[in-house]
């Protein structure tokens, strides 16, 4: 019995350090590894905070995988227009799930917006609409814009996963506000961090194959 005992003991104290090494080697995935080495450095100037990255999906980072914090659940970048990449505060996103919960959410000074996996862990897929602002509200001919998304967000929380880049074969764009700029147009104030030397930071220009 104790040289049985003994032998069980041997095997599990051999056994651990290769389920060990197996267990970290089943972390590892070449596929999200690619996406984040394909998203590049920091924009120079614009520290690593809300205020970066926009129109990039955020979740490739801020995610279980990669782990930045905040765990994201949902994000993205809103934009001015298809061909007017100027990003748009103040828009507010209200995501409603499959079970009838919603959450709500409002866009920052460089576009960004986010809602913590730590407030919500949404049951896909997701039905999306965005409120932009009027660029004059006193103007009654130019009341907000209010969109709705035609299809349903199915299963990546990162906008920027199917909404990145110019409208294109492979892509509907960025989500933007309208097809055309407002007067007085959307800009983007000077004090927002986003802004690298005083100029808005490099868009990607497509999908990270």
């Amino acid at each position: 019995m104790s040289s049985e005992g003994s032998g069980l003991v041997g095997f599990s104290l051999r056994v651990a350090p290769i389920v060990a090494a197996l267990g970290l080697m089943a972390c590892e995935s070449p596929v999200n590894d690619d996406q984040i080495t394909c998203l590049g450095g920091e924009q120079p100037g614009v520290p690593t905070s809300a205020f970066h990255r926009p129109g990039q999906p955020c979740i490739v980072c801020h995610g279980d995988y990669q782990g930045d914090k905040p765990i994201m659940a949902v994000a993205g970048t809103i934009f001015a227009t298809p061909s007017n990449p100027v990003p748009v505060e103040g828009v507010r996103v209200r995501l409603t799930d499959s079970a009838g919960s919603t959450k709500d959410a409002t866009t920052n000074c460089i576009g960004n917006w986010w809602i913590d996996s730590d407030a919500w862990m949404p049951a896909f897929p997701l039905r999306a609409e965005i409120v932009c602002p009027s660029t004059a509200p006193d103007d009654p001919d130019q009341p907000p814009r209010r969109l709705v998304m035609g299809t349903r967000i199915t299963r990546d929380g990162s906008c920027a996963g199917c909404h990145i880049g110019p409208p294109a074969q492979d892509s509907p764009g960025w989500i933007f506000c309208g097809k055309t700029m407002p007067q007085p147009p959307y800009r983007v104030k000077d004090s927002c961090q986003g802004l690298a030397s005083g100029e808005l930071p490099g868009l990607p220009p497509g999908k990270c194959k």
